[in-house]
C-alpha cells in the first residue's frame, strides 16, 4: 500500500512540474511568435483590479528558464514530501499558499509591477511541512519539519522585504506563501495524514 501511495505522490509532482514546463513552453512560443508576454496577462498586478486574476494564473508563469529551474527543484523536492505525506493536504496548503501569496503581492506590492512565478507555492510548502512538526503529534511530521529546515532554512531569508535584488524577487510571494502554508498546517492539524 504505501508503494503505490509513493508512486502516486511521484506521479502527481511530475505531473504538476510538466505542466509548469509546458506553460512556459507556451509563453517562449506566445513571446516568439506573436510577441505576446504571457506574464504581462497573468501575473498579479499590485493595486490594479484586473491584476487580481493574478492570484490563480501568476504561479504557472516564470520570467525566464532559471526562475523556472529554481522553482522546479523546489517545487519537486518539496512536492514529493508533502504529497508522499498526505496528497490532500497537501492540496489544502497548496491552495491556502497560492491565494495567500497572490494577495499579498496584490497589497504589498509596487504598482507597475508584475508578480509570477510558483516559489509562493514553494515556500507555501515549506511552512506547511515545518509547522506540520509543531502543530501534528508523531514522529514522521518532526522528522519532516528538521529536514526541510536543514534543506530550505536558508531559503527563508526569501521572506524579508529587499529592494535591490537583480532580477527582482517577491518576497511579498514568498511571505503570503509561507503564512498560508503555515495556515493550512494549523487548520489541518487534526485531519488524519
Amino acid at each position: 500500500m504505501a508503494q503505490r501511495d509513493d508512486s502516486t505522490a511521484l506521479g502527481a509532482t511530475i505531473g504538476w512540474l510538466a505542466l509548469l514546463w509546458l506553460i512556459f513552453a507556451l509563453e517562449v512560443v506566445a513571446s516568439v511568435a506573436f510577441k505576446i508576454q504571457l506574464a504581462e496577462w497573468g501575473g498579479v498586478r499590485p493595486h490594479n483590479w484586473w491584476g487580481l486574476t493574478g492570484i490563480v494564473g501568476a504561479h504557472f508563469l516564470h520570467a525566464d528558464l532559471g526562475h523556472l529551474i529554481a522553482n522546479t527543484i523546489g517545487l519537486g523536492i518539496l512536492g514529493l514530501v508533502a504529497s508522499s505525506y498526505s496528497r490532500s493536504l497537501t492540496a489544502v496548503a497548496v491552495v491556502t499558499a497560492g491565494v495567500f501569496a497572490g494577495v499579498f503581492a496584490w497589497i504589498f506590492g509596487s504598482a507597475g509591477q508584475v508578480h509570477i512565478g510558483a516559489s509562493g507555492i514553494v515556500f507555501g510548502l515549506i511552512g506547511f511541512l515545518l509547522f506540520n512538526g509543531l502543530f501534528r503529534k508523531g514522529c514522521l511530521a518532526l522528522v519532516i519539519a528538521v529536514a526541510v529546515l536543514l534543506l530550505f532554512g536558508g531559503a527563508l531569508y526569501g521572506v524579508l522585504p529587499s529592494h535591490d535584488s537583480d532580477p527582482p524577487i517577491s518576497w511579498q510571494m514568498h511571505l503570503g506563501g509561507f503564512i498560508g502554508g503555515a495556515l493550512a498546517s494549523w487548520r489541518t492539524r487534526k485531519e488524519r495524514a
